[in-house]
């Protein structure tokens, strides 16, 4: 026979134990403005790693912000610093063994890698480079069909899934 408690009140939750603590004020990132909300729904449309993390910006040219975590504070109220992948983004992951490198999957059927240098920084934003060109680019199958979700091998380095 079940729990009484379980047949009035509807499921017990399993995280009902589980408490957090908030972090300090200095670390948080404010002030986004201009974020990416239409993305397929296959996508995350935000990916961190230990120093980094990745934000689709609207607009054209499919653009990805990049943040640095270490620099918390207010975002300034200019337009990010960001890589243009130069066709709508359908999503985006970071490389599990280098926290350098960003793949981005486009419209265009191809898969874009980036490679951050955050030699200087912008308030928390990394500054790109006057090329913003892509460290490499992926052809896939030879054929414009769109790809949808990207990632890499969590156990292989330079292994890639699509």
């Amino acid at each position: 026979m079940p729990k009484r408690s379980a047949r009035v009140f509807g499921r017990v939750s399993k995280f009902r134990h589980l408490h957090g603590t908030l972090m300090p004020r200095s670390t948080f990132l404010e002030n986004f403005r201009g974020l990416d909300n239409a993305l397929p729904t296959e996508c995350n449309g935000f990916q961190a790693n230990p120093e980094r993390a990745a934000v689709p910006l609207n607009g054209p040219g499919g653009r990805i912000a990049i943040l640095e975590l270490k620099k918390g504070g207010r975002l300034p109220d200019t337009p990010l610093p960001a890589f243009f992948n130069t066709c709508k983004v359908l999503d985006f992951t970071w490389d599990p063994f280098d926290n350098r490198r960003l793949a981005v999957a486009c419209d265009d059927g191809r898969i874009r890698l980036w490679e951050v240098k955050s030699d200087s920084l912008i308030a928390g934003c990394v500054a790109m480079e006057s090329s913003n060109e892509p460290l490499k680019i992926f052809q896939v199958g030879g054929s414009t069909d769109r790809i949808t979700v990207v990632q890499f091998h969590p156990l292989a380095s330079d292994v890639w899934s699509i």
